[in-house]
């Protein structure tokens, strides 16, 4: 496998949505939200995500903090049941960095953690990237149950979480790699910018082996897998 040099991308980076959820007890799904830049929704159920995404004609890529180990244990039972194809996971430790579905109507859609670009709080890195938007405080422990509190709290938090993502994609050392889904692989966009040569890599048997043999996000500890 070889890296190749790959030039730089002036577009502004601004095509993907935000989902986040409240629980209580961290178990009973309160409420969740979806934000896409401009429009906010808000679901009661899961479920009622789902068929939202169902009637999605164009290809959504979603980013949630922690959802990755948290949030897509409330959703991924009814894509299944909703008719969706999960086409391709991507674990990371004890984490899905990536979960890449497909709607009953044909449409791709994917699903990514932030916690692997931002590798922070999302109150620390809406600091960091000066979202307009700021992270509240609300106490899950005083008002377990659905109110306009959490409501607003959930909103608050997709937003931050959308802005700080683009004011991240879009600074100017990150905007010419496109994108990413985690801080490594944009790192590694970003270095090709600079290649005057191909290089090689790693191939790509050995490359699969040390991704999955990998164990609680520490390159020097691997599980056996053989």
């Amino acid at each position: 496998m070889k890296l190749k040099p790959r030039r730089k991308k002036e577009a502004e980076i601004n095509g993907f949505q935000t989902l986040d959820v409240e629980a209580n007890f961290w178990t009973r799904f309160q409420c969740a939200g979806h934000y896409d830049g401009k429009i906010y929704t808000e679901f009661r159920k899961p479920r009622s995500f789902v068929d939202f995404l169902a009637e999605k004609t164009t290809s959504q890529k979603i980013f949630w903090h922690f959802g990755g180990g948290y949030d897509s244990q409330f959703f991924i039972g009814h894509l299944l049941e909703a008719g969706f194809t999960i086409e391709k996971m991507i674990p990371n430790g004890s984490l899905i960095m990536a979960i890449y579905v497909v709607s009953p109507s044909g449409i791709k859609h994917s699903f990514h953690d932030s916690i692997f670009i931002f590798h922070c709080s999302l109150d620390a890195a809406a600091k960091a990237f000066k979202a307009k938007t700021k992270k509240g405080n609300y106490d899950h422990s005083k008002n377990r149950s659905y109110n306009k509190e959490m409501a607003a709290y959930l909103k608050d938090d997709c937003i931050a979480l959308w802005q700080s993502l683009f004011n991240f994609f879009n600074h100017e050392l990150t905007k010419t790699t496109g994108g990413g889904i985690s801080i490594s692989g944009i790192a590694v966009k970003k270095m090709q910018e600079y290649l005057e040569d191909e290089v090689f890599s790693l191939p790509v048997s050995v490359s699969r082996f040390c991704r999955d043999s990998c164990y609680g996000g520490r390159v020097e500890i691997y599980a056996h897998t053989a």
